[in-house]
């Protein structure tokens, strides 16, 4: 494949950080699944519906959380727990 200046390659936000905000994100997954009203119990449905593997589950929440901070980021807005939500019932 011949890269091109302005090709973007799509890749998994969360493997493409440094390892110090990997170990951030997955932190910050695990505690908004333990503390948070709205995400805990649609973790634990997402965690059901891959078969019980947390580490899948708590991987993906991860990653919902880079964008939403990448997006919050670049938009200048506050994190807003519906989007999140509303990002996960979609799929």
């Amino acid at each position: 494949m011949q890269k091109n200046e302005n090709y973007i390659r799509k890749t998994n936000l969360v493997q493409t950080l440094a390892p110090y905000l990997r170990w951030a994100f997955g932190e910050a997954a695990v505690i908004a699944k333990r503390d948070h009203a709205i995400i805990g119990p649609l973790s634990q449905q997402l965690e059901a519906r891959m078969g019980g593997n947390k580490f899948k589950a708590n991987t993906v929440m991860a990653i919902k959380l880079a964008r939403s901070v990448y997006f919050m980021l670049k938009n200048k807005t506050v994190f807003d727990p519906d989007r999140l939500v509303a990002a996960l019932v979609e799929k």
